[in-house]
């Protein structure tokens, strides 16, 4: 028997990892479906620090970034699919981390600054639609009066505004916040500004040749131990 599982190891190795693989998967679709210990986490692919991500809210904003890729007339190959996926995910994962600085730092907005900014911050979409344009600039009276109209339904747009107004004021207090030395000043523009003429002769190593056999294995550690600091490296990662 024992003759034989030695015969047979490479297959029982393959056996055994395809095995294992299965498990994983079995396991994760598993707590997918059901839940975890910690509670039901049916849809949800990831968590940062600790707040769940939905397939559902992934899976929707890879379809809007094959959308998008596909309106610029572009085929999308697996490679670029896989960057769009990617991209998706980084998007949630950093819209996740804003959102839990903001709550963390109790950043909030009011009515009156959701107003102001509708009317002071037209977004780029309104202000390229034509109904809002005259001469083919932007009206900004016409946009105006479009708000003041009772027969038009502007919840999208308070909704977005809601939702971006504590992230522009989270950016803006990080902005605050950044403080650069003069020595930090000094350092970049010697970076960007320091030239230098270099005079170099080009020797080619092929051209001299080396016999292992002429240096005997007692001068070449004498060498070593008088140049030994010359070999000499610190800790590396």
């Amino acid at each position: 028997m024992f003759e034989m599982m030695r015969r047979n190891t490479k297959i029982i190795m393959w056996i055994t990892a395809a095995a294992f693989v299965l498990l994983i998967f079995l396991a994760w679709g598993a707590e997918y479906q059901l839940g975890s210990d910690t509670g039901p986490t049916q849809g949800v692919i990831g968590r940062v620090n600790g707040d769940p991500i939905q397939g559902a809210a992934y899976y929707e904003r890879v379809q809007q970034a094959r959308e998008g890729y596909r309106q610029q007339g572009q085929n999308i190959t697996d490679a670029v699919d896989a960057q769009l996926r990617q991209g998706a995910w980084d998007a949630l994962v950093q819209e996740t981390l804003v959102q839990q600085e903001i709550d963390r730092l109790g950043i909030t907005v009011t009515d009156r600054e959701v107003v102001q900014a509708i009317k002071d911050q037209p977004l780029p979409f309104i202000m390229q639609a034509p109904e809002f344009q005259t001469d083919g600039q932007f009206d900004y009276n016409k946009y105006l009066n479009a708000l003041r109209d009772p027969s038009r339904n502007w919840i999208q747009l308070e909704r977005y505004y809601r939702a971006d107004l504590p992230r522009q004021k989270l950016q803006a207090l990080v902005t605050a916040s950044v403080k650069v030395s003069d020595a930090e000043i000094e350092r970049q523009y010697e970076k960007e500004s320091t030239t230098a003429e270099v005079a170099y002769a080009f020797v080619p190593a092929a051209r001299f040749t080396v016999d292992p056999e002429a240096a005997e294995e007692a001068e070449l550690r004498t060498y070593y131990q008088e140049h030994r600091e010359e070999y000499r490296t610190g800790p590396q990662a």
